[in-house]
């Protein structure tokens, strides 16, 4: 399971799929997100569903339903899943083509100096 970055508050989450006509409902954490654009709402979003662990990448914007803050509905623009970062990325590949941008939250650091000798042989 990835560290909650941005809260660690656990809130049922329903996210709107407009374009596929269906809402998928789970119970998570909000674990990273960008700031929205000037002028827009809409935000790229990363959640996790604790139950089954699948992460949750959405571009939309969040509303908090009710009268307390433990159940957002989020109204995604666009929107994938997966187990990892890495499928995260390969299918927003898969839809847009290999020169789509990714948020920062999804790209992997890179990796220390030690770890790059020892990959690849060679010192930076």
């Amino acid at each position: 399971m990835l560290p909650a970055r941005y809260d660690s508050l656990l809130r049922f989450y329903s996210l709107d799929l407009w374009r596929l006509g269906k809402t998928l409902e789970f119970i998570g954490y909000c674990v990273d997100r960008d700031e929205p654009e000037e002028g827009s709402d809409h935000h790229d979003i990363l959640y996790q569903d604790v139950r089954t662990g699948l992460l949750h990448y959405c571009y939309g914007y969040e509303e908090e339903m009710g009268d307390w803050d433990a159940h957002v509905e989020v109204s995604c623009e666009d929107w994938t899943s997966g187990w990892t970062l890495e499928e995260i990325r390969a299918g927003l590949h898969n839809r847009y083509g290999p020169d789509v941008g990714f948020p920062d939250f999804l790209v992997p650091p890179p990796p220390e100096v030690e770890d790059m000798h020892r990959e690849t042989g060679y010192d930076s």
